[in-house]
């Protein structure tokens, strides 16, 4: 959490301590003590703990008597943070010292709560006063006039020109007025400029009905602006009596998430935010339209609702391997603060079970003791920038597959062809997609090293002689050289060198056999020798499928 958002100036100078902490649960969720995050000056003399000591540590190590006291105070706030209800009491802090008026508030983050303690040194008569007088003291001091005295709260006494006719020592503190000085003052004068008209409806419902509540803003003396929860009432012997409760801390809260929201939803950039298990807490417009979600399909769903899982993966190009490999080190960048970042490009399904390729940016945010809380995630749609890629690398790939064909005596369209036939061929063996069509985009490409084939073999109409036909055979060799240094070809460099081996070692450039040949190339030299029987050629005419079939069974084994 941002503790600057809710930590103001005018909560710095106010009269009234305040402190900000993390409820630490145990194993079974339940409260077992809370770590300090912030305190203001006022805290610090109240509590007679220093900023500088306590702020990052448990209450149970700076405080051991607060965990000893007969009270359960990490119950007591840990209702506070768990449950998101504010709760108050009136007792000694720290326990058997200081009498304190004490109001705990849930904060916007989870497991974060602040406390106010009113500072008694602030109400007349209260300053070193025994906490164990009360009953002693409680027949002799009863009554309003008591209660306007001692009071939590600020109560003010306004007559109907909305004049400030009387305040009580929790008033003038919230406000930081003396009393000489607010008395006589028009509620106009402490109502911001964007408050007036809102303070000014207010009183007319109050004169009117003779009752009104209200959230408004205030200024202090000292130029800070508090936020105040108002209910007031028409006072029997003339005038208003109004009752104030400072909640500050709590339209802070309401702001800062009100503003994140809102510039969430404003911007383009989609933009999901989960806990640390991967819950989805929030996601914007953005991010919805990206994926075709309704917010209600998504928020407490995990993200792995827009994984489409290894298989597709893998039909995609990856392999098991690369798949567990890619999310291992996500999560693993995500848990450990000294990276706290993550980018990588992965697959998404959409609602409708359309594929998305994603450029995916992972940001982690942690806790004051380095624990992961939660994961801002920034995902890129790149599928039409990753399909025109592809689309040029096609068009490279299938010119250079012409090039070669443009040197050789084969037939029109001959590599195409042996394209189109070897992704049949992988198809019809389970192989994934990506693989298909890889092939078919690659096989075209196993005559590629015939480009350093000298004319004169390569074009010549007599039979070579041993030494041509060893120069001639070189052109795998050749081709292989060209794309091998290239990771994004290696299924070509697989092709282009071994699409002569045979499976009974008869073959070249190497002899290799068996399932040593790489399949790609036993499919493309297949598919190679299918489309040349199936050609018509100078030597001979196309046979037809089925003598072309029968041919090629036959060689099965050599």
């Amino acid at each position: 959490m941002n503790r600057e958002l809710w930590r103001s100036s005018s909560l710095d100078r106010a009269p009234i301590g305040y402190s900000c902490h993390r409820l630490m649960v145990d194993g079974g969720g339940k409260p077992a003590d809370f770590i300090f995050l912030d305190v203001n000056p006022v805290f610090e003399r109240i509590s007679g703990l220093k900023k500088a000591e306590i702020v990052g540590r448990r209450a149970g190590e700076v405080l051991p008597d607060l965990l000893r006291d007969e009270f359960d105070w990490i119950r007591f706030f840990g209702n506070v943070a768990l449950d998101g209800v504010e709760a108050e009491l009136e007792r000694t802090f720290p326990p058997g010292k200081t009498l304190a008026r004490i109001r705990a508030f849930p904060l916007g983050d989870p497991l974060t709560f602040a406390v106010f303690l009113d500072d008694p040194s602030s109400r007349t008569g209260t300053a070193g006063r025994d906490p164990n007088a009360e009953s002693r003291n409680a027949g002799e001091d009863t009554g309003p006039a008591y209660y306007f005295r001692e009071a939590p709260d600020g109560i003010f006494l306004v007559d109907e020109q909305a004049r400030y006719r009387d305040a009580n020592p929790a008033a003038l503190a919230m406000l930081g007025y003396e009393r000489r000085e607010l008395l006589g003052r028009s509620i106009r004068e402490i109502l911001p400029p964007d408050q007036l008209e809102a303070g000014l409806r207010a009183l007319e419902t109050l004169k009117a009905q003779g009752r009104s509540s209200c959230e408004l803003k205030l200024l202090r003396k000292d130029g800070g602006r508090i936020w105040v929860a108002v209910d007031a009432v028409r006072n029997p012997e003339g005038g208003f009596l109004g009752y104030c409760k400072n909640i500050t801390v709590r339209k802070y809260a309401e702001e800062r998430n009100d503003l994140s929201s809102r510039a969430m939803e404003a911007i383009d950039q989609p933009v999901i935010i989960t806990d640390s298990d991967g819950k989805i807490l929030e996601a914007n417009r953005a991010f919805l339209d990206l994926y075709g979600f309704r917010r209600e399909e998504v928020l407490g769903q995990n993200p792995r609702i827009l994984n489409p899982g290894w298989e597709t993966y893998v039909n995609l190009g990856y392999s098991y391997e690369d798949y567990v490999t890619l999310f291992d080190g996500m999560w693993r960048a995500m848990k450990d603060p000294s990276v706290g970042t993550w980018e990588g490009t992965v697959i998404n399904r959409r609602n409708d079970g359309s594929l998305v390729w994603v450029r995916l940016i992972l940001n982690a945010v942690y806790d004051d003791r380095g624990g992961l809380k939660n994961l801002i995630g920034l995902p890129i749609d790149i599928s039409e920038s990753r399909s025109r890629e592809t689309m040029s690398k096609v068009e490279l790939y299938a010119t250079i597959a012409a090039m070669a064909e443009l040197r050789d005596e084969e037939t029109a369209n001959h590599m195409r062809r042996v394209g189109i036939f070897s992704k049949i061929i992988a198809k019809s063996l389970g192989m994934p997609d990506k693989y298909c069509e890889d092939l078919e985009l690659f096989a075209p490409m196993h005559d590629i090293g015939k480009v350093g084939v000298p004319d004169s073999l390569l074009l010549a109409r007599r039979k070579l002689t041993h030494e041509e036909w060893t120069e001639m055979k070189r052109h795998t060799v050749l081709g292989h050289n060209i794309v091998k240094d290239k990771q994004e070809l290696a299924l070509v460099a697989a092709i282009t060198l071994r699409h002569h081996e045979k499976w009974d070692g008869t073959g070249y450039p190497d002899g290799v056999s068996g399932e040593e040949i790489p399949l790609s190339a036993r499919i493309t030299a297949v598919a190679d020798v299918y489309d040349a029987l199936r050609s018509e050629r100078p030597y001979k005419t196309a046979w037809p499928h089925d003598r072309a079939a029968v041919e090629i069974v036959s060689q099965a084994g050599a």
